[in-house]
């Protein structure tokens, strides 16, 4: 009789996932703004975290290009905590946590107002506010671009029109 071989653990390669925006505990994103559309910012809350958990694995990597919380540190705190995946975060304009002392710093990777990775041989610019000029924007491979830019901040507004227009080749 032929001894098996042990089974072998297939493992899902890491992925790289970015997101920006996401506002807990900010209720004026139901009404106004986004208009999300949630009854409370709790029930926001609570279906970006089932969401999330969904679809990063603990071992994926998230970059949040800012505005994660507008609460305080040890509510920000328990959010963390409850989101799968190495977290990595671009400082935005609404994150007052981090000023708070309550905050765990340690549940990010890292916090920084910017950032510059490689992802998958292409290079990838992080920050919550659209940059017009970045670091190799004219590089590319072939048709496709080597460098990316990725950020928020600007919620589908008349700036986020006025700066798609001027990034987008001419036709």
């Amino acid at each position: 009789m032929k001894e098996q071989a042990p089974s072998e653990v297939v493992r899902t390669p890491v992925r790289k996932l970015y997101i920006s925006d996401l506002h807990f505990f900010h209720e004026n994103l139901n009404h106004r703004m986004d208009r999300r559309g949630f009854a409370d910012y709790e029930e926001m809350n609570n279906y970006m975290i089932s969401q999330w958990n969904a679809n990063v694995s603990k071992r994926d990597e998230v970059y949040i290009l800012g505005d994660f919380s507008v609460s305080k540190g040890k509510t920000t705190n328990r959010i963390l905590e409850l989101l799968n995946g190495k977290k990595f975060l671009i400082e935005g304009n609404h994150d007052e946590f981090l000023k708070d002392r309550q905050f765990d710093r340690s549940l990010f990777e890292w916090i920084k107002p910017y950032a510059e990775i490689n992802d998958n041989r292409r290079r990838v610019i992080l920050s919550h506010y659209p940059i017009f000029c970045y670091n190799g924007q004219y590089r590319k491979r072939k048709d496709a671009p080597f460098v990316y830019m990725l950020y928020g901040h600007v919620h589908n507004t008349h700036d986020e029109y006025q700066q798609s227009r001027l990034l987008s080749p001419a036709r």
